[in-house]
């Protein structure tokens, strides 16, 4: 037992390091390109790299320096639409909070900011009204229930949601998004509720250039199979492929049973071959053949 706890430890201690590291050298790339990702994104590369990570993720896809227009599903209290008005400082932005206290909060943080607009709505396949569970953290409220893994991997010991909300519901078509020729990020945290999220937007799915979705690996929810694979049928569909799968939680296993997943329209699928940020792909097939010799 004793060899096996520091075995856990220098593993989670060296790749705690090179997650750093490989983050750091992908910033370091885009600086040399002339792509400004900014310090403060540099700083919480060591101090707190989960939340430095969109940032440089995103940055491979979409220049700071472009017209962003992000549709922000299950905005929370509006913490990465305000990062993202930072990256990208030519940025409108649309957030969707259902969460009365999260909604408020939103209201608060945007008030008098004309490039956001906020909707007191959550998002589904239809427009109805469904019982919000309220978790003990702001980011665990969910229209799914956790299942018992779930609740354990979260800490909700006693399987109870003392608070429950009524909430509105929408589809994302039926708000008639006008993103006014800028490039469209959709980042989507909606708690297991994700493929419904989608059914309702196909219409809006066909403007997104990147989205970053959380998705889940395992039986998160009670009664939903995990949401990864119906997630990338829905994206495929609309010319969206998974291009980035982002760091996850270890303290169960070396195996994610969620994470947020980076897919991207077809077009931009060209950058993953970028070699330091210059458009040098791979060499043309002829010249690999004669090289390798074969006919």
């Amino acid at each position: 037992m004793h060899n096996k706890g520091v075995l856990w430890r220098t593993w989670h201690y060296a790749h705690a390091i090179e997650s750093r590291l490989l983050q750091r050298f992908e910033w370091s790339l885009l600086r040399k390109a002339g792509i400004k990702v900014s310090d403060k994104t540099r700083r919480e590369i060591w101090r707190r790299p989960g939340e430095s990570e969109d940032w440089v993720n995103l940055t491979r896809f979409i220049s700071p320096s472009e017209r962003v227009f992000l549709i922000d599903v299950g905005a929370n209290v509006g913490d990465f639409t305000a990062r993202a008005s930072e990256e990208y400082p030519n940025l409108q932005a649309v957030c969707f909070e259902p969460v009365t206290s999260n909604f408020e909060a939103l209201q608060r943080k945007f008030d008098g900011n004309d490039a956001v607009t906020i909707h007191n709505s959550a998002l589904s396949n239809e427009n109805v009204q469904a019982k919000m569970y309220v978790g003990r953290s702001n980011a665990l409220c969910s229209l799914e229930k956790y299942s018992s893994e779930g609740d354990h991997a979260y800490g909700i010991s006693d399987r109870s949601y003392a608070l429950t909300e009524t909430v509105h519901c929408h589809t994302l078509d039926s708000f008639a998004l006008d993103p006014g020729g800028r490039r469209v990020l959709m980042k989507v945290d909606v708690q297991g509720h994700e493929e419904k999220t989608l059914a309702g937007a196909t219409a809006t799915l066909s403007l997104v250039d990147v989205a970053i979705i959380e998705c889940s690996f395992a039986n998160e929810y009670e009664d939903i199979p995990p949401s990864f694979a119906s997630v990338v049928h829905r994206l495929a569909a609309a010319g969206l492929y998974p291009v980035i799968f982002q760091e996850y939680g270890r303290t169960w296993s070396t195996y994610a049973f969620e994470r947020d997943v980076i897919s991207v329209r077809e077009p931009l699928l060209k950058n993953v071959w970028y070699s330091n940020y210059g458009p040098r792909g791979p060499k043309p097939r002829a010249e690999t053949r004669r090289r390798t010799g074969c006919s």
